[in-house]
């Protein structure tokens, strides 16, 4: 069973979000944690200043970026598109 972390930067960005985009949210990691292959969630390796982690879709504007192990996802930025590649 994977385990899932949040970094701080995660939860500041979370704590941010209104009520719809936390529900998209939560719907985005139920699906990643079942079905991490699913295509809903356009996931992708990232390049650049983000080498090393992946990116989600949650809405079409907002991205959640994290690192993939073994046994668990630890999610970093929580963020729409412009401020995390702007």
């Amino acid at each position: 069973m994977k385990t899932v972390k949040w970094r701080k930067s995660f939860k500041k960005d979370y704590n941010k979000l209104d009520n719809n985009k936390k529900r998209a949210w939560a719907a985005a990691l139920r699906l990643l944690y079942y079905d991490p292959k699913n295509k809903k969630l356009r996931r992708h390796k990232l390049k650049g200043k983000y080498k090393g982690l992946e990116s989600i879709d949650i809405t079409p504007d907002l991205r959640a970026l994290f690192f993939e192990n073994n046994n668990k996802f630890v999610f970093y930025y929580l963020k729409n598109h412009n401020q995390l590649y702007s």
